[in-house]
């Protein structure tokens, strides 16, 4: 079973694939460490934490970090990717993903 902090690289680097050559704010950043990095061995009534569930969910959460990175990149039309472009995009990443393992479904 891959580290919180190999899972937490693995998204990163979907996000920085899926922006291309948008930059990343450190408020960004920051936003994104925040939202994920505990997310990752937070457990879930009835379905155990992202990091246990890695093998079967890895996959999909990837998708979603690269979707992140494109959307946020949209956004911002190509340039340094701020707070609001990122956190409006993983807003509206998980909401569209429906994946029940997203920090916006947690009970």
């Amino acid at each position: 079973m891959p580290s919180q902090l190999t899972i937490f690289s693995l998204m990163l680097f979907a996000a920085g694939q899926g922006a291309g050559e948008a930059t990343l704010s450190d408020e960004a950043a920051a936003y994104l460490h925040d939202r994920y990095y505990a997310w990752i061995v937070t457990e879930q009534p009835g379905r155990g934490s992202p990091l246990t569930a890695w093998a079967v969910i890895g996959t999909e959460v990837l998708a979603c970090a690269f979707a992140v990175g494109q959307t946020a990149a949209a956004a911002s039309g190509g340039g340094e990717i701020g707070q609001t472009e990122i956190e409006d995009a993983c807003i509206d990443v998980e909401t569209e993903s429906g994946t029940y393992y997203c920090p916006i479904a947690q009970t």
